[in-house]
């Protein structure tokens, strides 16, 4: 790669001493290049003419010659003509990114993009067997991923943002009828969530982050913070130039995460169930869950059971779905929720009374109800509370 740029460098040269250029924000662009990726910017059917006959001349002396095929223009102007053997297009890709004329265009296209991109890749993983914690694992690896790097550049439409929120709520719910509020999803597993990526504000955190690095780079545009003319901006960027400036003024927060996080504590989310049972020490139960040694489905499990969106009895006759008549259990004619089948019901019974006594002769650990280990403060020191965990 450095004997390319060693070759490549004296035709850059020549450029650049060539052509105008375009003046963007004070500051003249002509020609820009990264790896084998080469872009120029002409003013006009001159210049056209000019790039032809250096990059002939670079031919002759460098023994190679440019790909026709792979190379092309595009029009943001009123030019009227252009280089014949060079084909024109509307679209052109640089660095993943596709360009338009318009800017409007080139956020629509890519995200777009993406997005239908996104909805194949779930639909092929939403016939595996998935728990709720594993398609979190899923989302934010594979799946938001994708747009991290093109939102440091151009930040999504609330359109864009809606679309993606729907078709990941739509594979991460699936199979359920009840579900938690999805700003809770955001929150760390210690505050009761999933640590589900919120798209909005990472991509608001990446672009903004993106925008601070440019200004505080020399060799960059400085015209990105101080010098942007609003009116020529989209709407997304446009929101976004206030928050950028109050988070460099903040000496704290540095990185993308530390962004992130200071948006996420803004929204002061509080889970739904925390409001509901204040008496219960949710921290506890939360960071019990969070132990390594506990499976992900048994996770998933208690985190359904105590945001209360299992599917019993009970609540399908509250909410009068399934046409079911009684919330009378099968087995033992009792009221179907949570409770019942945790300790009520005969099975169950059996299932409690037997981890009771377990508890109590290996941990010396005395319950009254079943549910009270996952709130019960384990002392990390001993190893029979872990045990009993």
């Amino acid at each position: 790669m450095i004997l390319f740029v060693l070759y490549i460098e004296p035709l850059l040269c020549k450029l650049n001493d060539s052509i105008s250029g375009v003046l963007i924000y004070d500051k003249f662009i002509k020609t820009i290049a990264y790896a084998d990726y080469i872009n120029i910017f002409i003013r006009n059917d001159v210049e056209f003419d000019l790039l032809v006959q250096i990059l002939r001349s670079f031919e002759s002396f460098g023994k190679i010659k440019m790909n026709t095929s792979k190379s092309a223009y595009m029009r943001i102007n009123k030019c009227v003509l252009g280089p014949q053997q060079i084909p024109e297009v509307n679209h052109l890709k640089i660095l993943g990114i596709e360009f338009s004329s318009k800017i409007s265009l080139i956020i629509n296209s890519n995200y777009d993009r993406i997005i239908q991109s996104v909805k194949r890749m779930l639909q092929v993983h939403s016939v595996r067997n998935l728990n709720l914690w594993e398609k979190s694992w899923l989302i934010n690896s594979f799946v938001l991923s994708k747009f991290w790097y093109l939102a440091q550049v151009f930040p999504p439409e609330k359109k864009h943002i809606a679309e993606i929120k729907c078709c990941v709520g739509q594979f991460l719910w699936k199979g359920f009828i009840f579900k938690t509020n999805r700003e809770q999803l955001y929150l760390d597993y210690d505050q009761g969530g999933l640590r589900l990526v919120d798209p909005e504000t990472k991509t608001k955190s990446l672009f903004i982050k993106n925008a601070i690095d440019w200004e505080n780079n020399d060799t960059s545009e400085e015209y990105i913070i101080h010098k942007l003319k609003p009116q020529n901006l989209p709407l997304a960027v446009k929101e976004l130039i206030v928050e950028i400036r109050k988070i460099k003024d903040m000496p704290n927060i540095t990185t993308t995460a530390l962004i992130y996080r200071h948006y996420i504590s803004q929204k002061n989310i509080v889970p739904a169930v925390k409001i509901e049972y204040p008496m219960i020490r949710w921290e506890i139960v939360w960071r019990n869950l969070n132990f390594n040694f506990i499976c992900s489905d048994d996770k998933a499990t208690c985190f359904a059971f105590w945001n209360n969106i299992i599917s019993n009895k009970e609540k399908l006759v509250a909410y009068n779905i399934g046409r079911i008549e009684s919330s009378a259990c099968d087995q033992c004619s009792r009221s179907d929720n949570n409770v019942h089948r945790l300790e009520q019901c005969p099975p169950a019974q059996i299932i409690s009374n037997w981890t009771k006594t377990t508890i109590l002769k290996h941990c010396e650990i005395r319950l009254q109800n079943l549910e009270d280990i996952l709130h019960y403060e384990i002392d990390n020191s001993k190893k029979n509370e872990n045990a009993a965990l």
